[in-house]
């Protein structure tokens, strides 16, 4: 049903604003310069290398969060 599931998803959204979930993702763009624009590929795929590495430590949080 689309209303619940819009229900359940604005309630999670409400949840999560006030939520104390923080998780730290550092990419590491070594010989990049944020003036490099045509590397954005570059860019991309060391940023989600970089979020790869904390997903778990973000989703444990999350799944903390929910349960308190």
């Amino acid at each position: 049903n689309d209303s619940l599931t819009a229900i359940y998803n604005n309630l999670a959204v409400e949840r999560m604003k006030h939520a104390q979930v923080e998780v730290k993702v550092t990419p590491e763009f070594r010989n990049l310069h944020w003036s490099d624009f045509d590397k954005v590929e570059e860019f991309v795929k060391i940023g989600e290398t970089a979020m790869k590495a904390k997903i778990r430590l973000l989703k444990e949080k999350v799944s903390l969060f929910q349960k308190g």
